[in-house]
Order: structure tokens, then C-alpha cells, then sequence
């Protein structure tokens, strides 16, 4: 089941604030891509970025997160 998460943070780059950007379990799927700003990330990844401040790819910090679903 595809899963998708708001993640709150921050560029690894220059530090600026993300607020409420959306990640998805799954890989790419051109029917959401709009939407979509990382694909296939899960929920540990995501807690283990968090407890080991570890930046996604090199690109973001994640700060905060909540499932959501998408409309």
C-alpha cells in the first residue's frame, strides 16, 4: 500500500525552512509527480533521518512529519 508523508525541514544546501512537502513510499508515478517532492520514502527512513539528523541524498533535513493522504 502506497503511503504518503508532509515532512517539515530543511535544505542541506542553505538552510531554508520546507514546510508540509510531501514524500511517497513508492517510486515515481507520473499521475502524481505534481505533487510528489521525493519519492520512496518510508516511515523509518524517515524516523532515522530524524534521530540520526542525517541529511536525505545529501539534499534535506527532516524535522517533523505526519501521514497524510492525498486529494
Amino acid at each position: 500500500m502506497q503511503r504518503y508523508f508532509q515532512i517539515q525541514g530543511y535544505f542541506a544546501d542553505d538552510q531554508s525552512i520546507f514546510d508540509a512537502i510531501v514524500s511517497s513510499t513508492h517510486d515515481y508515478d507520473e499521475t502524481t509527480d505534481d505533487i510528489i517532492f521525493f519519492y520512496g520514502l518510508t516511515e523509518p527512513n524517515i524516523l532515522q533521518a530524524i534521530q540520526e539528523e542525517i541529511a536525505v541524498n545529501g539534499e534535506f533535513f527532516i524535522t517533523a512529519y505526519q501521514e497524510t493522504e492525498l486529494v
